[in-house]
């Protein structure tokens, strides 16, 4: 009896196939909203959810991201973990995001945070990545839970639409240059961002662990409460999606990996990528049939199906 045996072979790039063995080394723990939810892919710290809305992410695909209403405080909490990861001493430790801005005008909207403020009755700043007055990416650290010994470390490249854009914020504790400058790297949409050292105080240490709950879309308190300040909302106004820790800092190659991840929603190859170059042979066929197809994007895809009869 004939059995029809298929044979597929996929080229990206010559380092593809290491990205996808290496990106999840390192993974602490993800939350991809995928099901409508904060549970955790991984890691099984499970976000707490308020007032948060569904929708769909940057592919389109319907209730896999998560909306941010600040006129209805809408967060999710993590509770009071990942110490261990993001304030060791000398840890190094990378975070991974997908945000959207539906607000030109919203200072200070915290993606992710452990930072709860002193208007919450107790100083646990830790850190914080989150939007600027002027809608620059910027990242705090803290190595007080006072604002006494800080660093900011600001984009200098501006956000001013309402698309889909990816971060990553590399922190390694164990670089002193330039007054702690050099300890944060900042990529935005898979560019490796010029930043400055927008403040500074105190001398140089590690993050301080404290018992501020991790928070997505708002500052929290010991508590897992919203943290307001007097005047003040700090809170996301927009989408929220994809979150991944890691113990250790990405490499740009891992970076593009995840901003070039594809959908979950159906096929990637047919969702997002436009062939050419499409050869069938040999024509006509008898026992192998193998058909050959480049994607016209950068960078170039090349893709195989070889099909046996025998």
């Amino acid at each position: 009896m004939k059995k029809l045996f298929f044979l597929c072979a996929l080229t990206i790039s010559s380092t593809a196939l290491a990205q996808i063995t290496t990106i999840t080394q390192g993974l602490v723990g993800e939350w991809t909203f995928n099901s409508g939810n904060a549970t955790a892919d991984f890691g099984g710290v499970n976000g707490t959810t308020a007032s948060t809305i569904v929708i769909a992410d940057r592919y389109g695909c319907p209730g896999q991201a998560m909306y941010f209403d600040m006129s209805q405080t809408a967060l999710i909490s993590l509770g009071d973990n990942f110490d261990n990861t993001t304030s060791m001493s000398d840890s190094e430790w990378s975070i991974s995001c997908w945000f959207q801005l539906d607000s030109m005008n919203n200072p200070y909207a915290p993606m992710w945070n452990k930072y709860s403020h002193n208007a919450c009755g107790v100083d646990e700043r830790q850190f914080i990545l989150r939007m600027t007055a002027n809608n620059e990416v910027e990242f705090t650290y803290n190595m007080g839970l006072q604002w006494v010994d800080y660093r900011i470390v600001r984009c200098t490249n501006v956000i001013n639409d309402r698309e889909w854009h990816h971060v990553v914020v590399n922190y390694n504790g164990t670089i002193n240059t330039n007054d702690g400058h050099d300890r944060v790297e900042i990529y935005i949409d898979n560019v490796l961002q010029n930043t400055t050292l927008a403040a500074s105080g105190g001398p140089m240490g590690s993050i301080t662990s404290g018992q501020a709950h991790l928070g997505i879309g708002a500052r929290l308190n010991e508590n897992g409460n919203y943290c307001p300040i007097t005047g003040q909302d700090h809170l996301w106004h927009g989408g929220l999606d994809d979150y991944r820790l890691y113990n250790r800092n990405l490499t740009a190659a891992e970076v593009d990996t995840l901003y070039n991840e594809s959908s979950t929603c159906g096929s990637s190859l047919a969702n997002n990528k436009t062939f050419e170059d499409i050869n069938v042979y040999p024509n006509p066929a008898s026992d192998m049939l193998s058909i050959e197809w480049s994607t016209r994007s950068e960078p170039l895809e090349n893709y195989s199906i070889t099909i046996l009869d025998s």
